[in-house]
């Protein structure tokens, strides 16, 4: 790495968290050269949301992870 690159990471580094995730999803954004990656990022928002919002109104109940894997594989040794 050069000169630069390394001072931009230290400083990038000793960013507080949120400003780090935030430049990171700057950087990330950056390197997705499709059209359509703003619309992706959105729609994966809005679903998200929309999943949020089923759990906290009860409407969609959470399991543990190894409770719905142990009911997959039952279900496909049937």
């Amino acid at each position: 790495m050069g000169v630069l690159i390394e001072d931009i990471t230290e400083t990038a580094l000793s960013l507080p968290i949120a400003d780090r995730a935030v430049l990171a999803d700057r950087l990330m954004e950056s390197l997705d050269e499709r059209e359509d990656a703003v619309a992706v990022r959105e729609a994966w928002i809005t679903e998200i949301r929309r999943r949020v919002a089923e759990v906290k109104s009860g409407k969609a109940v959470l399991i543990d992870g190894e409770v719905g894997l142990a009911q997959v594989r039952a279900s496909i040794r049937k």
